[in-house]
């Protein structure tokens, strides 16, 4: 059971750290100052107000944070980690006793 939680809690925050590369979409110029990133539950924020988009909307994946001021959040971070996390395991166990009723095939 440690060996199935340590890897549910990898698969997490490997999960998580993937819902980066989403991007987001902007519809409007004052939403740039605050671009929100990351599933289910933001945990980064980044202010793109530097750029001049030619229309709206418009989309934005995570940039450098040299170069944009960028904001992260590690309680909602940690949030989304143990929703992924939980969701993977309870997944796990019941797939596990689904496995077990059917006679292991």
């Amino acid at each position: 059971m440690a060996r199935q939680i340590s890897v549910c809690l990898c698969l997490a925050v490997f999960v998580v750290m993937a819902s980066l590369s989403v991007p987001t979409t902007v519809s409007a110029r004052a939403e740039m100052l605050k671009v929100p990133h990351g599933l289910p539950v933001t945990f980064v924020w980044q202010s793109v107000d530097k750029l001049d988009p030619p229309s709206f909307p418009r989309s934005y994946g995570i940039m450098l944070p040299q170069e944009y001021p960028t904001w992260v959040s590690f309680p909602h971070f940690l949030l989304n980690v143990a929703l992924v996390g939980t969701i993977g395991f309870v997944t796990l166990r019941v797939l596990g006793r689904r496995k077990i009723a059917n006679g292991g095939r």
